[in-house]
């Protein structure tokens, strides 16, 4: 059976303030990436997509998706996308177009780029963050 796949699913939306584990989005499909998934260099993804396993190399989402990062997953290496959900451990850079959320059970060693950062209580990071969109950037 592959630790990829796609299923149908109720409305999830990790925009809310919902507390971690509650995510809250409309949508029709979620990918997932299950916890015995060891993943060895680029993974790109769309959508939804709940990633639950290990992974050393680089983790790229796409514009307009949403990366949640379960409490079992363990990054180590570079992870770009529109919104970024951390209930795992990462080791590494996380850059984000929209938002990062670190949950309290989220642990972060390395650094943060977003326009929104959002940590909550309990959760651990370590690195440096800069909240700065690209337009920002581009008009100084």
């Amino acid at each position: 059976m592959s630790s990829f796949f796609s299923t149908p699913t109720p409305t999830v939306d990790p925009s809310s303030s919902a507390p971690s584990g509650s995510p809250t989005l409309e949508e029709s499909q979620i990918h997932f990436v299950s916890a015995s998934a060891k993943i060895f260099g680029k993974m790109e993804v769309s959508g939804i997509t709940r990633f639950h396993g290990m992974l050393e190399g680089e983790l790229i989402s796409t514009l307009d998706s949403q990366l949640i990062l379960g409490e079992t997953s363990e990054i180590k290496g570079k992870i770009e996308g529109d919104v970024i959900w951390v209930d795992g451990f990462v080791e590494g850079e996380i850059s984000a177009k929209t938002r990062i959320v670190i949950s309290r059970k989220g642990r972060v060693l390395g650094n943060l780029n977003a326009p929104t950062l959002q940590i909550e209580a309990g959760a651990y990071f370590s690195g440096k963050a800069k909240m700065e969109n690209e337009r920002e950037h581009r008009t100084r």
